[in-house]
């Protein structure tokens, strides 16, 4: 519970770094509007869920300190199932960022560096 609170916090200052690497990402000559966009409402759903990951498991640690019986399973299963679901859309965050700045994760053709000097070449 302790590490969903620590990530809980961790992702605020990652989340409030965005606007700053929008602006830098609006420059990538390969980066659309849509797959920004689309990167930013995944990473507003994440955070809403990493706070709501965070703020339940404070609650199962608090009444799991004050409280004498050792039932508390449902909360348990309910904040770990909070859990999977926001590892979740983080994973998807993760992936739709590298896709504004990776064309190869976008399904893009990419030449690779041997190919791309011999283009250089070629045009010289």
């Amino acid at each position: 519970m302790v590490t969903f609170i620590a990530t809980g916090i961790i992702t605020l200052p990652s989340y409030f770094t965005g606007e700053g690497a929008e602006e830098v990402a609006e420059q990538f000559k390969d980066a659309s509007h849509d797959m920004i966009h689309e990167h930013e409402e995944l990473a507003e759903t994440a955070l809403l869920l990493m706070i709501a990951l965070a703020i339940s498991s404070m609650i199962v640690l608090v009444v799991m300190w004050k409280s004498k019986a050792s039932n508390h399973g449902m909360m348990k299963s309910f904040t770990l199932a909070l859990a999977a679901t926001a590892f979740g859309i983080m994973v998807a965050v993760g992936n739709s960022g590298g896709k504004v700045r990776r064309p190869e994760l976008r399904g893009d053709v990419v030449k690779n560096s041997s190919e791309n000097r011999a283009e250089h070449h070629d045009n010289d």
